[in-house]
């Protein structure tokens, strides 16, 4: 078994327009989405997880019983600035849905596994300043519906 770090490896792309099967996107759909990786930072991709637990006491139970209940998503993306082409701050706009596609495992080809997430962005937003870093900002991103075990196809 091979094992992976995050750098030079994973792999971030935006479609503005929804991908057909979450569970299977297209080769094609991957490259015609934005490829935003060159901007992200080294731990600027943070998945936020909201798992909810439904139980209910019952008089005649020792033992709460529980079962998953509801959960949701979001994904917020921190990237450098570029004043030359800033895909990160020009892709993203307020409300507009669109897939975020992320490659854990490099660039994706056909039967690879890929994090597909649908939902909208906020807008981008510039993170304070500090002394010796680059300019950097944030977009988070609510999911609508995810696959977080798609596949590549064809």
């Amino acid at each position: 078994m091979a094992r992976r770090v995050f750098e030079n490896q994973m792999k971030v792309f935006w479609d503005n327009s929804d991908v057909e099967d979450l569970s299977a996107p297209t080769a094609q759909e991957i490259n015609d989405a934005t490829e935003l990786t060159s901007q992200i930072t080294a731990d600027g991709v943070q998945f936020n997880f909201n798992n909810n637990t439904a139980s209910v006491d019952m008089i005649a139970e020792g033992k709460i019983e529980q079962l998953p209940g509801t959960r949701g998503l979001t994904v917020t993306l921190t990237a450098v600035r570029d004043d030359e082409q800033d895909d990160f701050w020009d892709e993203f706009e307020y409300g507009v849905q669109g897939t975020l596609i992320i490659a854990p495992f490099g660039d994706p080809e056909e039967g690879d596994s890929v994090y597909v997430i649908k939902g909208a962005p906020h807008e981008p937003q510039p993170l304070q300043s500090a002394a010796n870093t680059f300019q950097q900002a944030e977009v988070e991103f609510a999911a609508v519906d995810w696959d977080l075990q798609a596949t590549v196809s064809a």
